[in-house]
């Protein structure tokens, strides 16, 4: 609620369905007389004042923030106003530009890329490990990785394996999904 130049949240331990019942609410008895809402005031569904001005280079302007809720994926709901933008502005009068100010999906993209080159160095690194530990113990030169004739480095590599095997066939349909293309680290 604004009053003046004050913002005051108000909490309410019910929501009612229709908005105009609000107006029904009760505030307070007076003399056995109860004061509604309807009698101070009156609800209706709409927006707030406007309490900014939004300048950009220096000229009046308009902003409108899109937000993710839920589950969306930010990438989609990037790619989609996008796409809608496009398609819009040529039914709009030349003079009026449309200008991204801020694109949260950079990061998302960033963080993608990152889990997606540590998966793929994950994926790449550790067959080249195997392959050198499987040379050495083919010929017999376990001591020169330093890990002996334990039976449970052989386990492991074998185990990894089969993980290995696994991320390289669930990784590229997973970073399609996301409209990514994998390419093998730079050596």
């Amino acid at each position: 609620m604004k009053i003046d130049r004050f913002e005051y949240a108000i909490e309410t331990n019910s929501s009612p369905s229709i908005v105009d019942q609000l107006n029904n609410l009760p505030i307070r008895s007076i003399n056995g007389a109860v004061v509604y809402v309807r009698d101070v005031a009156h609800v209706r569904d709409g927006s707030p004042p406007q309490t900014n001005i939004v300048r950009v280079d220096g000229q009046r302007a308009a902003m409108m923030s899109i937000m993710k809720t839920g589950s969306a994926s930010t990438l989609k709901i990037i790619r989609d106003v996008r796409d809608k933008i496009e398609s819009i502005k040529g039914q709009l009068p030349p003079e009026l530009r449309i200008k991204p100010l801020s694109d949260q999906s950079i990061f998302v993209r960033g963080a993608i890329s990152g889990v997606v080159r540590e998966a793929m160095v994950a994926a790449f690194l550790p067959p080249a490990g195997a392959a050198v530990t499987d040379l050495a113990l083919r010929e017999g030169d376990a001591a020169m990785l330093g890990i002996g004739n334990d039976p449970r480095i052989v386990a492991h590599f074998a185990t990894q394996r089969a993980q290995i095997k696994s991320m390289r066939e669930a990784l590229p349909a997973a970073a399609a999904k996301q409209g990514l293309a994998l390419q093998p680290p730079a050596a």
